[in-house]
């Protein structure tokens, strides 16, 4: 799948309507750029990120993308369910997981967990991926 630079605008673009902007997109950008251009290709990273920022405060919104700290936290989630994928499971299946069986008795959505309870949750979904690969090479030997 090819990374949309402008997924993040389009989200919290969307989520800005939700909240009542009644600006288009035209018109948020050319807003935003002093009228220099209404078009999302003409601005720089660092323009489309401060507008994407902009617009996240404007509604509320708790992600900030591109923030190191919502890195490390995706980079945690996409482990997690490389664990499950690495044991012939879905990525539905392992947030699924996460958000049933949880941390220290909290039960999150997926991507509401902080970075130290998707650590936890990592690490409870690499014991149940070696408990799998542990009972199959048992099925095997029998």
């Amino acid at each position: 799948m090819a990374f949309n630079r402008y997924a993040s605008f389009y989200g919290a673009f969307n989520n800005s309507l939700k909240h009542g902007n009644p600006m288009s997109k035209e018109e948020t950008v050319l807003e935003f750029t002093d009228q220099r251009t209404k078009s999302l290709q003409d601005l720089t990273d660092t323009e489309l990120a401060t507008l994407v920022a902009n617009l996240n405060q404007m509604t509320g919104a708790r992600y900030i993308p591109d923030s190191p700290e919502e890195k490390e936290k995706d980079s945690l989630r996409k482990a997690i369910i490389s664990q499950f994928l690495g044991i012939y499971r879905t990525a539905a299946a392992a947030i699924a997981w996460a958000e049933k069986y949880g941390v220290n008795g909290k039960k999150k959505r997926f991507n509401d967990y902080d970075k130290g309870e998707l650590f936890l949750l990592l690490q409870n979904a690499k014991k149940v991926a070696s408990d799998w690969q542990i009972s199959m090479r048992k099925n095997a030997i029998k």
